[in-house]
């Protein structure tokens, strides 16, 4: 009896087929049947980098023999599977996925998949915190950064009188006297992030001293005219300070004193020295029987009153080097003598037969 036997493979690709009887050698014989499938499957999309939770339209480009069935597989994607021919998805993870397309033409089926085909990248992260100084001085440069990602571009914004450029994680801005707002966002393929932000005070710039005094007897009132400064450090001269911005100092003794003011901010600081001279120290109202010179210290005029046994006498006034400053004829009991035309410092006043005494002038500018 001759045996015969029909086996038949079947896959989505390949296949055979054959008859044989019980001897290979005896009447046999092999038949082959090509069974690989005509459909060429293959897919794209409109991009093979998106941002997350972004559509990507896929599209079916098959070809070979026309498909009447279609399965994807869409790993980390939503939907995960679909059976239509051109699905939607979307990822809402950042990372590399890979697609599966299994199509069939209801006789033969074939698959291909590509495992790292579509790129996801998720929106950029809001930069950290600017790291920088909360006020700057005018005119000077300083540096704010952030904490870098190399895969993002940074955007800084500052105020609009200030001057710096930078895609980077840090920027070198110029102030001036203005300040301001310094922001900056990280940009990737998906857009600009929220910003960070830091709100910066500007200080003017260093400080300049200047200083101006009045003299009445030994007590001396200075006054700061010094701008932008917020410290104040005097030295009288006379071995007196003070840390206020105008004090009062009194002198012990007559003379010239060297006063210095160091004015200082968060900028800098300035240093002016002036010469101070006192006068007057001890000086009282010239008084006794006979004459009267009030007031002392004087700033507009001085009273002289004298007695009868001098009357007729000339008055004669000489400053403090000597030099005669003014000569009055015949005096009288009592003149009022007007002191514009007189400066700052200490005066002799005497009569043709006395040498009456000293009066001050001071407050004159």
């Amino acid at each position: 009896n001759q045996q015969h036997l029909y086996v038949e493979f079947i896959n989505p690709s390949v296949g055979w087929s054959g008859w044989f009887n019980t001897s290979a050698t005896q009447n046999g014989m092999w038949k082959w049947n090509d069974l690989s499938s005509p459909l060429n499957p293959a897919f794209s999309s409109a991009a093979l980098t998106v941002c997350a939770n972004q559509q990507v339209n896929y599209t079916d480009q098959t070809t070979g023999a026309i498909p009447t069935s279609w399965f994807w597989q869409f790993p980390g994607g939503t939907p995960a599977t679909s059976t239509i021919q051109n699905p939607t998805v979307t990822y809402a993870a950042a990372g590399v996925y890979g697609v599966t397309l299994t199509v069939s033409d209801g006789v033969s089926q074939t698959t291909v998949t590509d495992t790292n085909y579509i790129s996801v990248v998720a929106p950029a992260p809001a930069p950290s915190a600017i790291t920088g100084p909360n006020s700057v001085c005018g005119n000077t440069t300083n540096t704010f950064s952030v904490v870098n990602d190399p895969n993002v571009v940074y955007n800084w914004s500052f105020p609009a009188t200030w001057t710096g450029s930078s895609t980077t994680n840090s920027i070198i801005l110029t102030a001036d006297a203005t300040g301001g707002t310094v922001a900056v966002t990280a940009e990737n393929v998906c857009g600009n992030s929220a910003a960070s932000s830091i709100v910066v005070m500007t200080m003017p710039g260093s400080p300049i001293a200047a200083f101006s005094f009045t003299n009445n007897s030994g007590m001396v009132g200075f006054t700061s005219t010094s701008t932008d400064a917020a410290n104040w450090s005097w030295d009288f001269g006379d071995g007196g300070s003070s840390n206020i911005e105008n004090p009062s100092h009194t002198y012990n003794s007559n003379g010239t004193f060297n006063v210095t003011l160091i004015v200082s901010n968060g900028c800098g600081s300035d240093t002016l020295q002036q010469t101070v001279n006192v006068n007057g120290v001890g000086l009282s109202d010239l008084s006794n029987e006979q004459i009267h010179i009030y007031p002392v210290p004087a700033s507009e005029f001085i009273m002289v009153e004298i007695s009868d046994i001098y009357l007729g006498q000339n008055i004669v006034i000489r400053d403090n080097s000597g030099r005669l400053v003014s000569e009055l004829q015949g005096a009288e009991n009592k003149m009022k003598i007007n002191l514009d035309s007189y400066s700052n410092g200490v005066y002799s006043i005497e009569l043709d037969t006395i040498n009456v005494g000293r009066f001050v002038v001071i407050g004159k500018n």
